[in-house]
């Protein structure tokens, strides 16, 4: 039997296993070793998309794992939820099978003993129990010319029953976070507008797939040496103030990089603080990425669609959204400033909002509508 230290290490072995499943691997060996060289298969199904069944084997070759679930099955006589009387503890089957002799099964003789398994009871243990299914059990065989498992060995599996049954539950609510994250991933990479998030040093932590095409590209902005940079000076001026101001939570800024049609409107933005576990807890800063064609044609007819605004008072909102001053987009419309701050009052009581600041911000997160494609 295993000292206190060797079972110590199996437990911190599961636990590690709840945040990477390749250690049930691991796991497997170690009931091996404790268990006299005993054959130990762990089948699961693991969460996704749609639940796959994995195996983890020590002492057998993992690719016997479902022929193994399916002899095991087919070949003993399992009445409904017989199994999970077993999840509270590791018992050998003949306590559940009481009226069967192992040597006489078809599940014996047509993959035990094939297998080099001793003509014994093996012991299993259900980890846990979804509705009406197991979806993660453990079994250990004897190898031929081994005897029964002593008590002793029972209650070292016993010892491990409640870290089994919580590893797993830490497995299943991680995933569920896992698969949220990659689903968030995926919304991100279809928006048309371009993401980045940056650290202190305005270094991209994350960015999507608009973003990536930006940087390489490289017509207005880039990565030098890892870094977020403006191809011109000016530009470049521009972006790393805006940058340094949201990096200490300052204040966000709507900047315009290039020129004229190749223009890009960027707006800087500061971060909450991280929350404990995030995986860009060190982003301090996103931008949101757009080229002129963002607030032309569909995008604005859906804006104004939304808010219910004019023609006017949609054209105006553009130049703004677009990093244009009140001054310049009334210049730029034809029209008298005076018209324009009247205009502008009336998109701020249309969409609710009480400052140029909070109008532009809004009208930036509307259009970063997510790609059709």
């Amino acid at each position: 039997m295993p000292s206190d230290s060797k079972t110590l290490e199996m437990i911190d072995c599961i636990y590690q296993a709840a945040y990477e499943p390749s250690h049930w691997f691991e796991f497997a060996t170690q009931l091996n070793h404790a268990y006299q060289g005993a054959a130990v298969v762990i089948g699961m199904g693991l969460a996704g998309p749609a639940r796959t069944h994995h195996y983890f084997a020590a002492g057998l070759p993992a690719s016997i794992g479902p022929s193994l679930m399916a002899k095991f099955l087919a070949g003993l006589p399992f009445k409904p939820g017989q199994l999970f009387k077993i999840r509270d503890r590791f018992e050998t089957l003949d306590r559940v099978m009481t009226d069967l002799v192992l040597a006489d099964t078809d599940f014996f003789r047509e993959w035990m003993q094939p297998h080099g398994l001793a003509p014994v009871w093996p012991i299993s243990h259900v980890m846990t129990v979804t509705g009406e299914q197991a979806p993660a059990i453990l079994n250990v065989f004897r190898k031929q010319g081994r005897g029964k498992f002593t008590p002793e060995e029972l209650a070292l599996g016993d010892d491990l029953v409640p870290h089994l049954a919580r590893a797993f539950e830490i497995y299943e609510d991680l995933s569920d976070l896992h698969r949220s994250r990659r689903e968030l991933d995926e919304v991100i990479d279809r928006l048309r507008i371009g993401v980045i998030l940056t650290d202190a040093a305005h270094r991209p932590v994350l960015m999507n797939r608009s973003a990536r095409m930006m940087v390489k590209i490289a017509e207005i902005f880039g990565l030098k040496e890892g870094h977020i940079r403006a191809i011109e000076k000016s530009d470049d001026d521009l972006l790393q103030f805006a940058l340094e101001e949201a990096a200490m939570g300052k204040a966000w800024r709507a900047i315009r990089l290039g020129k004229d049609s190749a223009s890009m409107q960027v707006l800087v933005n500061p971060l909450h603080p991280a929350q404990p576990g995030s995986q860009v807890r060190e982003a301090l800063a996103a931008l949101f990425i757009s080229g002129p064609e963002t607030f032309t044609g569909l995008s604005l007819r859906y804006v104004r669609k939304l808010y219910g605004l004019t023609a006017a008072e949609t054209e105006l909102v553009a130049r703004l959204a677009g990093g244009d001053s009140l001054e310049a987009a009334a210049q730029g419309r034809g029209v008298a400033l005076n018209t324009a701050r009247t205009q502008l009052k009336r998109a701020f009581a249309k969409t609710d909002t009480r400052s140029q600041s909070d109008l532009v911000k809004l009208v930036l997160d509307c259009v970063s509508s997510v790609d059709e494609a």
